[in-house]
């Protein structure tokens, strides 16, 4: 399901569209995706409440409507990610790189 990434950070994995859909539907929580490339991925509308994506790359990715109520994103790459009318209520941001992020709307 996936697959360690040699030249990266030690322990970085990376996930398909595919993947990704299939793990977010099992209805884990909270989901631990430390170090996970989700790099361009479509994760608008997810339920990610205390989800862990500590140094996780999340650049490009789609997040609106997304519930990231408590979840712990420090250090995570998180340029031109689409956070329009997300719940970023009690997320933790610290280190994480915003650049260029849409935060129109967002819950703080």
């Amino acid at each position: 399901m996936f697959r360690p990434i040699p030249l990266l950070e030690r322990n970085t994995v990376e996930f398909t569209q595919e993947e990704l859909n299939h793990l977010l539907k099992s209805g884990q929580t909270p989901l631990w995706l430390n170090n996970a490339d989700l790099s361009g991925a479509d994760l608008s509308q997810t339920n990610l409440t205390k989800a862990r994506l500590l140094r996780a790359n999340l650049s490009g990715a789609n997040l609106a409507g997304a519930d990231l109520s408590g979840a712990d994103l420090t250090g995570a790459n998180l340029l031109r990610v689409n956070f329009s009318e997300s719940n970023l209520s009690g997320t933790n941001l610290t280190a994480a790189n915003l650049s260029h992020s849409n935060l129109s709307e967002v819950s703080l």
